[in-house]
C-alpha cells in the first residue's frame, strides 16, 4: 500500500512541476556529454605521449663516419692523428708524442668544437633543441660496455635522430653514437 501511495504521490508532484521529465533527459544527456569528453582526452594524451622512437639518419651517420678522419692537433712521429686514433690513445692513456699533450682533452675539445661548428647553436632558437655524443668500449676480456665519452648539450626530447659506428680496438671495440634532439 506504500507503494501505491508513493507512485500516486510522485505522479501528483510530477503534474505540479512540469518539465521536470525534460530536465531530468537534460541531466543524462550532460553526463552523457562529459563521459565521451573524459575518454576522448584520454584517448589524445595516449596519442601524444607516443614513445620515443630512434631514427637513423645519413646526415648523422657521415657527420661521425667524417668526424672520426677528421685530423686533429695530436701529433706522433708519423704526423698529426686521426679523431678515431685519438680515442684509441686517451682509452690507453698514451700522450701524444710530440708536446706531450693528452688526448682525452684533444678528443673533448676537438668533438665539442666540430659538432658546434657542424650543427650550429643548440637551444631555443634553432630547430635543434640538444644533442648527445657517446663513445661506448666493449674490451674482449669482460665483454661489459663502459661509457667512455659522454658530451651533452641543451635538452632530450621525444623527437630526436641518431646513428653509431662500432670500430676495432685493440683492447675490444669502440662504440661511437651521436643523438640530435629536434
Amino acid at each position: 500500500m506504500k507503494i501505491k501511495g508513493s507512485i500516486k504521490k510522485a505522479q501528483k508532484d510530477r503534474k505540479w512541476l512540469p518539465g521536470k521529465a525534460g530536465q531530468e533527459e537534460m541531466v543524462g544527456f550532460g553526463l552523457i556529454i562529459v563521459i565521451v569528453a573524459i575518454i576522448f582526452i584520454v584517448l589524445i594524451s595516449l596519442y601524444i605521449k607516443k614513445p620515443t622512437e630512434e631514427l637513423s639518419d645519413y646526415e648523422i651517420d657521415s657527420f661521425i663516419q667524417s668526424a672520426l678522419q677528421y685530423t686533429t692537433t695530436c701529433e706522433d712521429a708519423s704526423g698529426n692523428q686521426t679523431l678515431q686514433k685519438v680515442i684509441g690513445k686517451c682509452q690507453d692513456n698514451e700522450l701524444c708524442a710530440y708536446r706531450n699533450m693528452n688526448p682525452c682533452i684533444i678528443l673533448n675539445a676537438t668533438i665539442k668544437n666540430m659538432i658546434k661548428e657542424s650543427w650550429g647553436n643548440v637551444g631555443t632558437e634553432g630547430q635543434i633543441r640538444g644533442y648527445n655524443f657517446i663513445i661506448n668500449v666493449t674490451e674482449r676480456t669482460s665483454e661489459e660496455e663502459i661509457q667512455f665519452l659522454n658530451i651533452k648539450n641543451g635538452v632530450a626530447t621525444n623527437e630526436y635522430r641518431g646513428s653509431g659506428q662500432t670500430l676495432p680496438y685493440s683492447r675490444g671495440n669502440i662504440y661511437v653514437s651521436f643523438y640530435v634532439y629536434y
